[in-house]
């Protein structure tokens, strides 16, 4: 048999309320000695700080002019729209939209 995770039997009854959805826990005990790499352990990984980020927003007061904003024109900008546009004529979405006013 090969090295596998098993469910943790500590944890009674995990959620699962739909097939993309499963916050069971796994526990690695498996034999390591037929593995293949040099490393005959399970890799610890950091349940926190690996995929941490962290944003910042300003907020201006309410009737506070808006600050000026420059357009952001890069050739990526333009090959989106290129992709979009492609991706509406092959849906058959040829319908024009009008912008808001």
């Amino acid at each position: 048999m090969g090295v596998r995770g098993v469910r943790d039997a500590g944890q009674k009854r995990p959620s699962r309320s739909h097939a993309g959805h499963d916050d069971g826990k796994w526990v690695f005990t498996g034999d390591t000695s037929t593995v293949s790499g040099q490393i005959r352990r399970f890799p610890i990984f950091s349940d926190h700080g690996d995929s941490y980020r962290e944003t910042s927003l300003k907020v201006i007061p309410r009737g506070a002019p808006l600050p000026e904003t420059k357009p952001f024109l890069d050739k990526s900008v333009r090959e989106r729209w290129n992709d979009y546009g492609i991706g509406l004529l092959l849906q058959g979405d040829l319908k024009e939209r009008k912008q808001p006013s």
